[in-house]
């Protein structure tokens, strides 16, 4: 029975894997085999079309159905959704045996090596929320609540080790990001697997440099970096932002710069200096942009290799 999941495309394990963990699940009657099945509010109809589409050449599905139910509960009286459902296949009742051995769990040994960025890119379109706070965001929000709380914590140590994604458990036993950087990070890992209709779960930011006049400044650099002239000798390091820049505009950041995301607490000296106007400028372009903080920044103009401008 396992050759029926061993044998699939990397990639359709992966959004199987980003189905299960939202919204997708295996419902089973007595005495009769177990089926796949998600559903979407009506306002997802393109994301439920696209899940269908795409999952549709390894699990027999039938298409997206219209389904209304009334509500007094609710304004309008009554709710809409989307539900699609498959018939039945050994590769369904494989995901039923792993995922629902008694009640639903999460098989992490099956779940492991298939937890891609288009994994977590599926699971949050279907149970993530983006948190604004004005125009900035405030936190990434991926509904965990039906996992135990053990659970949750094997999640948050497993994106920890493989993303160095900085999850934490709120109140409520959801999967809460509130590190800046880390939303961006989480957003960039995810941003090309999203679908169009799920753009409220995007940010929505361009990178610009506005002027910014020179000013005194204190910034933390790594202790075992000596500086006889700190003033002239950061700046200095400082004119390689030009070169993170560059990297955002040519999307090669998160991939040139992974090491910031992975750095440990480092005995650190504070200088307090004048930034000059061009570096100042990018500093604060570069930390609205990634969410990063000035002494990131400035350890990746110590880190970079190539000589400043």
């Amino acid at each position: 029975m396992e050759k029926v999941w061993t044998e699939l495309p990397e990639q359709a394990k992966a959004r199987i894997t980003g189905k299960l963990l939202g919204d997708g699940g295996i419902i089973k009657q007595k005495g009769r085999k177990p089926r796949f099945q998600f559903t979407h509010c009506a306002k997802d109809k393109e994301w439920s079309g696209h899940c269908y589409t795409n999952l549709s050449d390894y699990i027999p599905l039938t298409e997206p159905s219209y389904n209304k139910i009334t509500d007094p509960r609710l304004r309008k009286g009554y709710s809409e959704r989307y539900i699609c459902q498959s018939k039945t296949s050994p590769l369904v009742t494989y995901l039923h045996e792993q995922w629902y051995a008694c009640e639903k769990v999460i098989p992490f040994h099956l779940i492991h090596d298939y937890m891609t960025p288009e994994a977590l890119a599926w699971w949050y379109q279907d149970d993530g929320h983006l948190k604004m706070e004005g125009r900035k965001p405030a936190k990434i929000i991926l509904s965990t609540e039906s996992f135990t709380k053990q659970e949750c914590l094997e999640l948050i140590d497993l994106l920890y080790k493989k993303y160095n994604l900085l999850f934490s458990l709120d109140g409520q036993k959801r999967l809460v990001i509130y590190n800046r950087a880390s939303i961006n990070y989480f957003l960039f890992l995810t941003s090309p697997f999203h679908h169009s209709s799920m753009s409220r779960k995007m940010l929505k930011q361009k990178l610009r440099i506005s002027p910014t006049p020179s000013k005194r400044t204190t910034l933390s650099i790594p202790a075992n970096i000596i500086l006889t002239k700190p003033t002239n000798q950061i700046n200095q390091k400082l004119e390689n932002l030009t070169e993170i820049f560059e990297s955002i505009e040519q999307k090669e950041f998160y991939h040139r710069y992974q090491f910031i995301f992975r750095k440990k607490n480092v005995p650190s000296k504070k200088y307090q200096i004048v930034v000059n106007a061009t570096n100042l400028s990018y500093l604060e372009a570069l930390k609205r942009f990634t969410g990063l903080t000035y002494n990131d920044l400035a350890l990746i103009c110590f880190q970079e290799k190539r000589d400043p401008r």
